[in-house]
């Protein structure tokens, strides 16, 4: 009965051992990621300490400095601005127009949830082996740095930031009959349309991604009432600025 006892203990030890060695292989990946995204994000933001208003952020500044139905919908350089224009309005308003900080935050933020998004679709894929280098060099694109931690880009990457959400989202989408995630699927479509024009191709990969499974009489809609919105958008609104569409 004592050696019976005995074994069991050990037993019990070393399968508590293996649970604790699972939970530390599974999260030692994570907390890595997230020290090295800190430190990244801490370079990336010194990187911009010159940057300061320029180019399209000053016709905002003249243009869109109250929230208005004009100001949200027009277009600029004949792309859908809705999202840019709102984030614009609103830190104009509640950190005033003297500080710069707030966009250079927000162009590292996006550019960081974008790289990991990515990195994370990697590594579903193909592991951490895989997904750890092409994260770094997502992360820290040597001269593009220049545009895409610019921070009116967060118009033009937010498109490309919720295109991600989206493609999450449907994938959720797939595996459950609830109407929650095929929601928020469109609406992370609706807003990569409308950060830039480079959303517009968020609306037609994600029809065709329902078009490929049988489950397109259920999901059709999360595609299509978005594309129907830019089209109204489009006729009524695209030549609102002096610039030419985007899709032209």
């Amino acid at each position: 009965t004592s050696l019976g006892n005995e074994s069991l203990v050990s037993y019990i030890m070393r399968v508590n051992q293996q649970q604790s060695t699972t939970k530390q292989s599974r999260w030692l990946p994570s907390l890595c990621v997230g020290f090295a995204v800190v430190v990244v994000g801490c370079y990336l933001y010194a990187l911009t300490a010159d940057n300061t208003f320029t180019f399209d952020e000053w016709m905002f500044f003249t243009d869109r400095r109250e929230f208005s139905f004009h100001a949200l919908v027009s277009g600029h350089n004949g792309h859908l601005s809705i999202v840019p224009a709102f984030v614009y309005i609103f830190v104009f308003k509640t950190f005033g127009y003297a500080d710069y900080e707030i966009f250079r935050l927000m162009a590292v933020f996006v550019h960081l949830a974008i790289t990991l998004l990515a990195m994370d679709r990697i590594r579903r894929r193909h592991g951490w082996l895989i997904a750890a280098p092409i994260g770094v060099a997502l992360a820290l694109m040597g001269g593009g740095a220049e545009n895409i931690l610019w921070g009116f880009q967060i118009g033009f990457m937010g498109g490309l930031l919720f295109f991600f959400i989206a493609w999450r989202c449907y994938e959720r989408s797939l595996e459950t009959s609830n109407l929650t995630w095929p929601l928020l699927t469109m609406i992370a479509v609706c807003l990569s349309v409308g950060s830039a024009g480079t959303g517009i191709a968020s609306i037609l990969v994600m029809l065709f991604l329902t078009i490929r499974t049988s489950q397109w009489k259920r999901l059709w809609w999360v595609s299509v009432i978005p594309g129907v919105m830019y089209a109204a958008w489009y006729l009524r609104y695209a030549g609102s600025d002096s610039s030419s569409s985007a899709i032209q």
